[in-house]
């Protein structure tokens, strides 16, 4: 099921599902990237946020923000 999607200034489209986790869909070059992809665990994602610095934020028993250049979420404390 289909939870919350989000484009982003980098042609991405960020795609969130009750049993995928959370896809990055790539309009430029078609390509499909998982996260927070945990075997037999629901995904507890709530919310994907894009803010005016153009940063990315997941909810997901937290709030997290995409660190771009690693690639990868890092948990916002």
């Amino acid at each position: 099921m289909l939870i919350a999607i989000n484009e982003d200034h980098d042609q991405n489209l960020w795609i969130c599902t009750e049993d995928g986790g959370l896809n990055r869909y790539n309009l430029q070059t078609n390509t499909f990237t998982q996260y927070f992809n945990e075997p037999n665990v629901k995904q507890d994602l709530v919310v994907i946020f894009t803010d005016h610095q153009h940063r990315l934020w997941v909810g997901k028993k937290g709030l997290y923000q995409y660190d771009k250049a690693n690639d990868r979420f890092q948990l916002f404390t």
